[in-house]
């Protein structure tokens, strides 16, 4: 909720804070965004168990993705028969499922095959992510709290984006090496952005009168970081994790394509649409395990960053605007 306050002397007009309701001996009240609750207040218990609904929310999210997966099977099999599409171009679903038993040419399951190639793209990934993480968040709060390194370093962020990652994939390659630490590398060259462009926008969207208010009560810039700035950086950041998750492991997939190594499900997908005129439900499989392999690392990310945000800044609160 909101509420406008009047400024002091010297000030004209009203300011708009954002403020959380604290209840306290029955008696309801508001404390501004970034000022904890008292730690006797029913808000402070309630915030005090985060653990309450994890269960519930990771039951929600596999529903969700059962649900998910169910909808996008009717809509395959639906414009399969609307289209009178061959099983050569499309084949089934059941079909797809199927050949997740069916034997390799090395005479591994080809379940067994996409799971190990599948645990080196998500190592891949995880490492791009957590790199992203970094140094997105560091430039972030740099280029918010020093102006002139922002506008000077903003437009080489943005140029970064702007170099198509297909053609300069390769010449990563052969600076770092094909190993994975080359492929986590241009995972975290796609996946910052996000990071870096929230943390920023989170510092600068904090209202002034709650930077005024710590400074009367004589709170320094390291203390102002950590309990108003850093909290609205992580709440922005959050939203931006799963889209920065999303982009490692894209990025992984065009590194693993772009090293010509054995390993990771890039090697997979190359070779089975190699063949998809004979064996489609090859192509498809790979596909899927990717999709999945996406979903594992979006919302590991998306729980991992918010429980170490909680951590880091001593609280068990904090807003979620994320996925």
């Amino acid at each position: 909720m909101m509420y406008d306050r009047a400024r002091g002397p010297g000030y004209g007009g009203t300011a708009s804070v954002e403020v959380l309701p604290v209840s306290r001996g029955g008696v309801e009240t508001s404390l501004p965004i970034g000022v904890a609750p008292p730690s006797g207040s029913a808000t402070a218990r309630a915030r005090s168990s985060p653990r309450s609904g994890t269960g519930s929310r990771a039951a929600g999210v596999v529903l969700r993705a059962v649900v998910g997966f169910a909808v996008v099977g009717g809509v395959w099999e639906g414009l399969k028969a609307a289209l009178s599409v061959s099983n050569a171009r499309l084949p089934h679903v059941w079909s797809v499922l199927a050949y997740l038993g069916a034997a390799t040419a090395a005479g591994e399951p080809e379940w067994q095959l996409l799971l190990r190639n599948l645990a080196t793209t998500l190592q891949e990934s995880a490492v791009g992510l957590a790199f992203a993480l970094v140094i997105g968040g560091a430039l972030g709060v740099a280029t918010a709290k020093w102006r002139i390194f922002g506008r000077s370093v903003t437009p080489l962020l943005v140029l970064t984006q702007t170099l198509p990652i297909v053609a300069v994939a390769p010449a990563l390659v052969i600076w770092l090496g094909q190993d994975w630490i080359s492929k986590a590398a241009i995972g975290a060259l796609i996946a910052f952005f996000p990071i870096a462009v929230s943390v920023q926008r989170g510092i600068r969207d904090v209202p002034d009168d709650q930077i005024l208010l710590m400074r009367s009560f004589g709170a320094s810039r390291l203390s102002l970081l950590r309990t108003i700035e850093l909290p609205s950086a992580l709440t922005q950041a959050n939203a931006a994790v799963p889209t920065a998750a999303a982009l490692a492991v894209v990025g992984a997939v065009i590194a693993e394509l772009s090293a010509g190594t054995g390993d990771g499900i890039a090697v997979v997908l190359l070779q089975a649409a190699q063949f998809y005129n004979f064996v489609p439900a090859a192509l498809w499989c790979a596909a899927i395990a990717t999709a999945l392999c996406g979903l594992v690392v979006v919302y590991g990310a998306r729980f991992s960053v918010s429980r170490l945000a909680r951590l880091a800044l001593r609280t068990s609160y904090l807003p979620d605007r994320s996925l």
